[in-house]
């Protein structure tokens, strides 16, 4: 794995948003933005509605990458979907 952007990665959020349907970013989402995308990605973790602070699970929350370009965003949904066919995996 290459060495991440500075603006890139955990807790950055960009206008184009795809769900991935669990709890975790797997390590070749990651590869994927570094080797393929020019501009701005990142991923974040939204809290499921029944989120407790007193009971933090992790299993309770489901991880977003997003994207500055709608291109790069697309085109990140369509090469990887097919990988994670059995989760939610959609745009936001």
């Amino acid at each position: 794995m290459t060495k991440m952007p500075a603006d890139c990665g955990y807790n950055k959020s960009f206008r184009y948003k795809i769900r991935l349907g669990d709890y975790g970013v797997d390590g070749e989402c990651i590869e994927w933005c570094q080797k393929n995308c020019q501009q701005k990605w990142g991923w974040t973790f939204e809290q499921k509605e029944d989120y407790s602070e007193f009971l933090h699970n992790y299993e309770e929350q489901e991880a977003i990458m997003s994207f500055q370009n709608k291109k790069e965003a697309f085109r990140f949904w369509f090469e990887n979907a097919r990988h994670f066919s059995d989760k939610k995996y959609s745009f936001v």
